[in-house]
């Protein structure tokens, strides 16, 4: 279970990073277990279901140099199917190889603190009115890359992907350096995720001897907004989980 627990453990930290990054646009607390005594009974969600982004509306969108989509479409959270994660209100899929552990939903929920059978879409959605949530991690099983997806509210503000993600590059490095890591290095670079050029933070730091690799970055979809945080423990073991992306 060693694996399992430094996924915990990595969550934690990111969770503590995300509050500071993003203080802003949400409010602090609320607690999941206490809001689900009265909720509706789970749904099945189907990867058939497909509400992703359109192209054309991801071309409006990238024309008029702005990174926020106005939707009104209702939330919907990610999903795990096997070793296949899909999240169709933020429109990008990754299908991780068997060298990978994809956290199911159940664990999922269990992180977020859902009752059992509560964590519908309804309710995930109510919950990120006053907080945030894990949607997704997986790690390898050498422990050599990591990657979470957490979703928020914008609490109402009109947010560019850009603006969030450019907010956060002092925050970043500020939480490696609570984890022990020096010789940080931080900057804003471009990179593709799911063949389009985004503005993302990209990290370098060490420690005991060892330098990791991470890479952050925003997607905003309406009033909501993921975060994707990659940690990884080479160049070349970045760009190849990046890849994973569809």
């Amino acid at each position: 279970m060693r694996i399992l627990s430094q996924c915990l453990n990595h969550y934690k930290i990111k969770k503590v990073s995300l509050v500071l990054f993003s203080s802003l646009l949400i409010m602090s607390g609320c607690g999941k277990k206490g809001k689900s005594e009265d909720t509706k009974e789970t749904t099945e969600v189907t990867a058939t279901q497909n509400d992703a982004v359109s192209e054309e509306q991801m071309t409006l969108t990238t024309e008029t140099g702005s990174s926020v989509i106005s939707m009104s479409k209702p939330y919907k959270r990610g999903r795990a199917y096997g070793n296949r994660y899909i999240n169709d209100y933020f429109g990008f899929s990754c299908e991780f190889g068997e060298d990978w552990v994809l956290f199911t939903d159940e664990k999922i929920d269990e992180i977020n603190e859902f009752q059992p059978g509560s964590a519908i879409d309804e309710n995930v959605a109510a919950v990120l009115e006053t907080s945030h949530l894990l949607d997704m991690e997986a790690v390898t099983q050498d422990e050599r890359s990591v990657v979470t997806v957490i979703a928020q509210s914008t609490g109402g503000y009109e947010v560019s992907e850009k603006e969030f993600t450019e907010s956060g590059v002092d925050t970043s490095a500020d939480i490696l350096r609570q984890q022990g890591y020096t010789d940080i290095s931080s900057e804003i670079i471009e990179d593709k995720f799911c063949g389009r050029t985004r503005e993302m933070i990209n990290l370098v730091a060490t420690r005991d001897g060892e330098t990791i690799y991470e890479r952050q970055f925003a997607l905003v979809n309406g009033r909501y907004v993921a975060i994707l945080t990659f940690r990884t423990k080479s160049e070349e073991d970045m760009e190849n989980t990046i890849a994973l992306f569809k």
